[in-house]
């Protein structure tokens, strides 16, 4: 089950209408490398006054450079939540590259030897002379539930079959931390093609969703200035925006805390034809989370050819109420769900954007009458006799 809101850490707030003092409170607090309580004064103080956002955030960027660990968990990952690491515990880095997990016994990653894979040249780090196991996250060489708890840090977006890595992360650890860029982030620094990024990762409802990029989205603004103002900022506003980055990491990465279990869906995109539509999704669930039924079942027939007769089915007709139907669900009153019967295959236009893709997208959640009736009205015009 995802833990996000259960290891939330509790942040410093303070009273801002006193510019300066709060300042000057925040700098006291990183005197005593206290940093996670002097971001949280920056926060709200950039709030409070954003006509003085840019001031404080290149001061932010001073104090982030005055760490002495500057990895993911001290930049940010700590101010946002409670790890809850306790002494004698066995966790594991998976995918530990330059900037190890701190409080990891065990370390594994891809690419021990090759650091030009994932780390742009960076050498793999071994704190403490640890050894580097060399696995892969979507075949881990670990026995079932050796692990308390699994970090997982900026790994699974280079993934080749993440549901597989997903099932892996369960399998070998009780609970765990798991965090990518956003889609966003990864458009916006231009940094899917340049690190190798095959999905848009982004939790939504506590499960964590996976669709692989296009090409387009790879190539993202074809310009890398956003990242080279983040990594080498020059002037009091590139330092400001640089800074952003790590005090609103949970809008620049998706952050992801976990245990026992975790839902996941994959939405890989179909290979399209000569006179096909849009790809489609396929969707990918844990062992314990089977696929929702409804709106899926007439998207999963889209893509098959047929020279058939198109009927659609009187909706009121194909109301089912049978615990024994597809569409039955314990979490949705029993009337409000409809089973189809006949597959359809046909152009139509998408009902939620009115775009004539081919593909009706509905992630999740099963199909409702008023539901029904949208998208019966928008094939019946579009369909091939």
């Amino acid at each position: 089950m995802g833990a996000n809101s259960v290891r939330r850490r509790a942040a410093l707030h303070v009273d801002g209408a006193d510019f300066l003092e709060a300042l000057r409170r925040a700098e006291r607090l990183v005197g005593q490398t206290r940093f996670n309580e002097a971001f949280d004064i920056c926060e709200d103080l950039i709030h409070a006054h954003p006509d003085q956002s840019a001031h404080v955030l290149a001061l932010a960027y001073d104090w982030y450079q005055r760490m002495p660990e500057r990895n993911r968990y001290n930049l940010y990952q700590s101010r946002y939540y409670d790890f809850d690491i306790r002494p004698g515990q066995k966790v594991l880095d998976i995918g530990s590259g330059h900037l190890p997990f701190p409080y990891a016994t065990h370390l594994a990653d891809l690419a021990t030897d090759d650091d030009a894979y994932g780390r742009a040249g960076a050498p793999i780090k071994r704190p403490d002379g640890k050894e580097v196991i060399k696995c892969n996250v979507e075949d881990m060489l670990f026995a079932d539930g050796e692990f308390d708890f699994v970090y997982c840090s900026h790994v699974l977006e280079h993934a080749h079959d993440p549901a597989k890595a997903c099932r892996e992360l369960m399998r070998v650890g009780r609970s765990g931390y798991i965090e990518t860029p956003t889609p966003a982030k990864d458009l916006w620094l231009n940094s899917a093609g340049i690190s190798n990024h095959r999905w848009g990762v982004e939790c939504i409802d506590d499960t964590l969703v996976f669709t692989e990029y296009t090409d387009a989205e790879i190539r993202g603004v074809g310009c890398s200035i956003l990242m080279a103002m983040h990594t080498a900022p020059a002037t009091v506003r590139e330092k400001a925006f640089a800074a952003l980055v790590w005090l609103k990491s949970d809008m620049f990465n998706t952050m992801f805390m976990w245990e026992k279990e975790f839902a996941f869906r994959v939405n890989r995109r179909k290979k399209p034809t000569m006179d096909s539509s849009p790809p489609i999704a396929e969707t990918s669930f844990t062992s314990s989370r089977p696929p929702r039924h409804g709106t899926n079942n007439i998207v999963a027939h889209l893509n098959s050819p047929s020279e058939e007769k198109i009927s659609v089915p009187d909706p009121k007709n194909s109301w089912s109420a049978d615990p024994n139907d597809d569409a039955f669900s314990q979490d949705n009153a029993v009337p409000r769900v409809f089973a189809v019967e006949t597959a359809l295959h046909c152009n139509l236009k998408c009902p939620e954007c009115a775009i004539g893709s081919g593909v009706i997208r509905r992630e999740r959640g099963l199909m409702s009458y008023d539901d029904y009736l949208i998208i019966a009205e928008k094939i019946r015009p579009h369909a091939k006799y």
